[in-house]
């Protein structure tokens, strides 16, 4: 018979291959959404916003009760797309609302804003919006980043990878796990 640490030493020396398949089995469960019209890509896009959900850590004060609302920022077809492969998932017994956001001004109540580059062609406006507030801020250019986003999803022979700005994150009062970071490419600074 095992004993609990010879269990925990396989665990933790497994680590990376648990949150792996972690993010791999959210991409499969998104697979079923391709015969209701929704991509592969916008699939992907809704499986990392799901795991970065999970992956981020909110401030009590937020309130940890109640769906997670995400906020799609300027692109109807993204945000349905969106909804369709998050509507019915659930997180810590948390489900998920997903809504259009057609200008910086509707952005409150959002925990998560995804700014897709077919959403607006400057974000600066809509980051200066939610800095130093409790909002994730996930967008898709290069110059995500550097405008003050937190995560930025980057297309890199056709797979998709993501940055991470942790300045931008702990002004928010956010928190990243470690497992999360492994795999993101982290910036350090503004």
């Amino acid at each position: 018979m095992a004993s609990l640490a010879s269990f925990r030493s396989f665990i933790t020396e497994r680590r990376p291959l648990v949150v792996a398949a972690i993010l791999a089995s959210v991409v499969v469960s998104f697979t079923a959404q391709a015969e209701n019209g929704v991509g592969i890509e916008d699939q992907v896009k809704a499986g990392y916003l799901y795991n970065f959900a999970r992956f981020v850590e909110w401030p009590s004060s937020t309130g940890q009760s109640g769906p997670m609302t995400v906020g799609v920022v300027g692109d109807p077809g993204t945000a349905h797309a969106i909804w369709q492969s998050l509507h019915k998932q659930t997180l810590n017994g948390r489900g998920f609302i997903i809504r259009e956001v057609p200008t910086s001004d509707g952005t409150e109540g959002s925990q998560i804003l995804f700014i897709p580059k077919s959403g607006v062609s400057d974000p600066r406006e809509i980051l200066l919006k939610v800095r130093g507030t409790p909002v994730l801020t996930v967008g898709e250019t290069s110059e995500f980043i550097s405008a003050g986003g937190m995560i930025a999803l980057l297309a890199r022979n056709n797979k998709i990878h993501f940055a991470v700005n942790m300045p931008a994150i702990e002004k928010a009062g956010l928190k990243v796990s470690s497992q999360m970071l492994q795999y993101a490419q982290v910036v350090d600074r503004q």
